[in-house]
């Protein structure tokens, strides 16, 4: 069906970026997302897709960003360390249950396990990054740390 003759664009909403800090949170939403892998092989065939999961976190400190939301990207791995400049896995474990998780305990982290969270408060660190490709300033997750309430 063709636009309307007087169709226009909606506003764009802008949305404040949320400042360096060290927030409460609650976790809404863990979904896992799947998506090609920029990466070739030596042969110049695809490397396997990327697996991450998306952690959807909303701040519940009072002030300006009570209620923003921010996404968190943690890569499905237990290995305490990875070339990543994300926070890990095993952080976000140590920050919700107290537990260190190693890639001994992989068979312990489900779907269910990690949807269990699903409510679960604890602490984010954030900074402020500049996107190479838009410009755009946001705020990233670098940090887990055990809620304080």
């Amino acid at each position: 069906m063709p636009l309307l003759p007087n169709s226009t664009l909606p506003e764009e909403k802008v949305y404040p970026i949320v400042k360096a800090d060290v927030y409460e949170v609650t976790i809404n939403d863990v979904e896992e997302e799947v998506k090609p892998s920029i990466f070739k092989n030596p042969d110049g065939s695809a490397q396997p897709d990327q697996h991450q999961y998306k952690f959807k976190l909303e701040i519940q400190d009072e002030g300006e960003f009570k209620g923003s939301w921010l996404s968190c990207w943690v890569n499905p791995s237990l290995r305490a360390t990875t070339k990543s400049k994300r926070p890990t896995l095993p952080q976000l474990l140590l920050a919700i249950t107290g537990k260190n998780f190693t890639p001994d305990n992989r068979a312990e982290v489900t779907g269910e396990f990690l949807n269990s969270f699903i409510g679960a408060k604890l602490r984010v660190t954030t900074q402020v990054v500049k996107s190479e490709n838009t410009g755009k300033e946001y705020a990233v997750v670098v940090s887990f740390l055990p809620s304080k309430k």
